[in-house]
């Protein structure tokens, strides 16, 4: 990459990104294990940081990625052509199908088969994963693969989280925030994840989601020491540049039949089939199309987005969730449930 500047002026340069994150690595210690942690799916916004952080910017990189039995054979193969050609360590993080299988049916089962339900159960996986790792090793920077506008979603999420449990009102909530940003961050998500599992799960007792669930946070912990960092949202991000970059750079390959704007998991076809037995393939067009013009996203997914024929993954999907012959009942999906999908955008 030629230019030192990518995007518009009103960004972020990539020699500002550079100084940027040295101070941070510098003010971080020499006990380091690596500059950076990305959590890469194999989809084109992980992969794009990834590029970004290693061949641009000149970071040293762990990237992580979640196995969640979901991922098509096209991100398989991405995954390893990215890291034939970039040259990164690489963890990937693979949970018994069991415990996949249980989660992922018992919020769909809960919330009367809504679509978007069972991402929870990633999030929250993915949540441990990322505090784990960095607990494990001494990392100064956490890059994710999220969008300026999903960034602001996770802001939106968190205060959204901070009002339910009566953060802002101190009188009301045994947590008060305190000057460390990054426990406040993880604090809150881990109460929030652990009232929601509490609630989808029911009795099943407090083994289960102990284990589903990131340590509570401690001032000491090693995980508190890194700083989150939002390249994309630095950046003038253009997702059709990302894309031939990528696919130049690196060999990835456009995932041509998958469903909705995701290029790393199979469970969107499900969600794509679940929103339009419930709202329709007129509503599914137009709230396609206006997740895309938002994003910014390329004429291809878009088509790709509009185009699918089959739901044959869905149903397989269903099939190994012993699902097939639930009926779709979102009268079932309590308020509760219902404000955390909410949460989420109803189609990607």
């Amino acid at each position: 990459m030629k230019s030192e500047v990518i995007g518009k002026s009103s960004f972020k340069t990539i020699s500002d990104i550079r100084l940027e994150t040295r101070k941070i690595i510098e003010n971080y210690g020499r006990d380091k294990d690596y500059d950076a942690l990305i959590t890469f799916s194999g989809g084109k916004d992980s992969t794009y940081a990834l590029y970004l952080a290693k061949e641009v910017i000149g970071l040293d990189i762990l990237a992580v990625t979640m196995d969640n039995w979901l991922m098509p054979d096209v991100t398989k193969r991405n995954i390893l052509s990215t890291l034939e050609r970039i040259g990164v360590d690489h963890l990937t993080y693979t949970y018994n199908w069991d415990n996949w299988k249980k989660f992922y049916s018992v919020f769909l089962l809960k919330s009367g088969m809504m679509p978007r339900s069972i991402c929870w159960v990633c999030n929250i996986v993915l949540m441990k994963i990322v505090y784990e790792t960095l607990q494990k090793y001494k990392i100064p920077l956490w890059i994710t693969g999220n969008t300026g506008a999903e960034n602001s979603i996770i802001s939106d999420w968190i205060e959204k989280l901070k009002i339910k449990e009566g953060i802002k009102e101190s009188k009301n909530s045994n947590f008060i925030e305190i000057e460390n940003l990054n426990f406040n961050y993880w604090t809150i998500w881990r109460r929030g994840f652990e009232k929601l599992l509490r609630h989808v799960l029911d009795q099943e007792g407090e083994n289960i989601i102990e284990k589903m669930l990131f340590p509570r946070p401690n001032l000491g912990d090693n995980a508190l020491r890194t700083f989150g960092f939002q390249l994309l949202k630095l950046i003038d991000y253009d997702v059709k540049n990302a894309m031939e970059t990528i696919q130049k750079e690196l060999g990835w390959l456009f995932p041509e039949n998958l469903a909705g704007t995701q290029n790393d998991c199979l469970g969107m076809e499900l969600n794509v089939y679940l929103y339009k037995e419930i709202y329709g393939e007129k509503n599914y067009d137009i709230k396609i199309r206006k997740v895309i013009e938002e994003g910014g996203m390329p004429e291809i997914i878009l088509k790709r987005a509009l185009n699918i024929s089959s739901y044959d993954n869905a149903k397989n999907i269903l099939k190994k969730l012993d699902l097939s012959d639930v009926r779709i009942s979102p009268e079932l999906c309590d308020d509760f449930l219902k404000e955390w999908i909410g949460l989420l955008k109803p189609v990607k």
